[in-house]
């Protein structure tokens, strides 16, 4: 038995002795874990979109080509010399890991955590799956949230430095901005509060402000330009004056750190108030620091996303912001005198229990929180190996193999059927021709890049069953074309459930293939059948 405790006490020594090296060995075995779900991973909408987009920026085009994005242009420019120089569309993805690998280094070599909370980060939400392998500009979140924590404490020293570290928060997502505005809020009052020189301060916060608000003014464009363009952030959510509508139901329908049970996600409400609520007990700032994140990442999913689409990645955030308050307040100096919270506290035994017999308790609810996420990770990141993400692989290899002089027929908006985005990114074949009913024309698909849905609700409203109109264009085309191709998506009839609804003057011709089967995340597409009319 003194062997083997004399055992471990060696490699906790050599681990306390030899931190970079076990950074090292920890970051090699999660680029390893990740490995076989980026090589499995069929890339979707969201993925290829900023690829397609980086293909042909420039400084004079950015602004219009993202007229529909609401994502800052960071991600974008760091794609463009890999997708300009014709780089496979798997580049993207190993881009997201190698940026999230640097992420989980940085924290196993200086969060001020134990080894074990560190591997709990690592395999949460945060850092597993999510955002190394599903590769948009949400991978560049958790290195923002590590490198404001290795310069938390040393930020009135090196402002500058931390400047740098907001300006890159800012260029990560428009859904960090709570945050963001409430460290840099932070920052300033502490500045002011100092008994530094008035030059001295002013001098640190214009260090902070400058690059700060260099960044910003470069993501306002988009926010403004999206709020137009975008379908999802229009519409019923400012014709219902801007009514928050993310409520406790939507919540967990949508599951609000990623959890498919509801009562996980009940759990997880529970764990989250007892966060804020010790936290509030221990430090106020940093308390105010979590709720104003928490609050506008809750105002933008609920009035601006209308509780939109609350996937994985969205989830993973408010994960990330309760891992940086718990570091921060590791960080923050112990304050002796008890503030109010903490004697209101006081009436209650379990709070009064922690605060005798653990040190943070909000340390505590954070790691509980946090191991809550891996289950769910880990089920869709093995899910990803056995289903295909999108089957845009599988219908681009589709496309790949028609014969030339072909053309490919698309019945239903563009938005809606299986030549999206993921799927184009992927084609070599260069000479098949694809022709939209719903615009009645030619369209290229390697620059009609913009999901623009503005006039989503008039092409709605077009006959969709435009039977002698279609005949006649396929008539037409087939004497243009030796090989014609008609896809016609599936109906929705739920959220999740499909109509495979075939017109009778489709019957007559053969079914080529069945594109998108087997497909289990893309909710915004429908399976679709190809037929082969000539």
């Amino acid at each position: 038995m003194k062997k083997i405790s004399s055992f471990f006490q060696r490699i906790g020594n050599w681990c306390k002795n030899h931190k970079t090296a076990v950074a090292l060995i920890i970051t090699g075995l999660f680029v390893l874990s990740q490995i076989p779900f980026l090589l499995n991973h069929e890339i979707w909408s969201d993925e290829a979109i900023p690829w397609e987009i980086s293909k042909q920026i420039n400084l004079g085009n950015i602004y219009e080509l993202n007229d529909a994005e609401p994502h800052p242009l960071l991600w974008e420019i760091i794609l463009a010399p890999f997708s300009q120089n014709n780089f496979p569309v798997i580049t993207l993805n190993i881009i997201s890991l190698v940026i999230v690998s640097l992420a989980v280094f940085l924290l196993v070599r200086f969060a001020p955590f134990n080894l074990f909370v560190k591997i709990i980060f690592i395999l949460s939400n945060a850092f597993f799956y999510y955002n190394p392998v599903i590769a948009r500009d949400y991978c560049l979140i958790p290195l923002a949230i590590v490198l404001i924590g290795i310069f938390y404490n040393k930020r009135h020293e090196r402002s500058l430095i931390y400047g740098l570290v907001l300006a890159f928060l800012a260029q990560t997502h428009f859904l960090m901005y709570g945050l963001l505005g409430i460290l840099s809020l932070g920052f300033i009052v502490e500045e002011i509060k100092s008994e530094r020189k008035i030059g001295k301060t002013i001098l640190n916060i214009l260090k902070i402000l400058v690059p700060l608000g260099l960044s910003v003014v470069t993501v306002l464009p988009m926010v403004f330009g999206s709020l137009k363009n975008q379908a999802i952030m229009t519409g019923a959510a400012f014709e219902n004056n801007m009514v928050l509508q993310l409520s406790l139901s939507s919540s967990i329908e949508h599951a609000i750190f990623g959890l498919d049970n509801t009562v996980l996600n009940i759990m997880a409400i529970v764990f989250m108030v007892l966060f804020i609520v010790s936290l509030l007990s221990e430090n106020v700032k940093v308390a105010v620091y979590a709720i104003v994140s928490f609050a506008f990442w809750f105002f933008v999913m609920g009035v601006i996303y209308r509780g939109y689409q609350t996937f994985e990645q969205k989830c993973s955030i408010l994960t990330l912001f309760v891992i940086i308050s718990a570091w921060i307040l590791t960080l923050e100096p112990k304050k002796e005198k008890e503030n109010v919270f903490s004697k209101i506290l006081n009436f209650s035994e379990i709070i009064k229990f922690l605060r005798l017999h653990i040190r943070n308790p909000s340390v505590v609810f954070m790691v509980i929180l946090t191991m809550m996420t891996i289950p769910h990770a880990m089920v869709n990141a093995f899910s990803d190996l056995e289903l295909p993400f999108t089957s845009s692989k599988e219908n681009a290899e589709f496309i790949n193999s028609l014969p030339e002089n072909s053309v490919i027929v698309e019945g239903d908006f563009p938005a809606y059927n299986q030549i999206d985005v993921a799927t184009r990114s992927q084609i070599t074949n260069k000479d098949v021709k694809f022709y939209n009913m719903m615009f009645d024309s030619l369209i290229d698909h390697n620059i009609d890049l913009k999901y623009n849905n503005q006039y989503v609700e008039e092409l709605y409203n077009m006959d969709l069953a435009a039977e002698d109109k279609t005949i006649a264009k396929l008539d037409e085309l087939s004497l243009e074309y030796e090989n014609v191709y008609y896809m016609q998506s599936s109906r929705r009839t739920s959220c999740s459930g499909f109509e495979k609804t075939i017109p009778d003057w489709l019957v007559k011709y053969k079914l080529v293939t069945e594109l998108d089967y087997g497909r289990y995340k893309e909710p915004g597409h429908t399976p679709t059948l190809v037929f082969k009319i000539k």
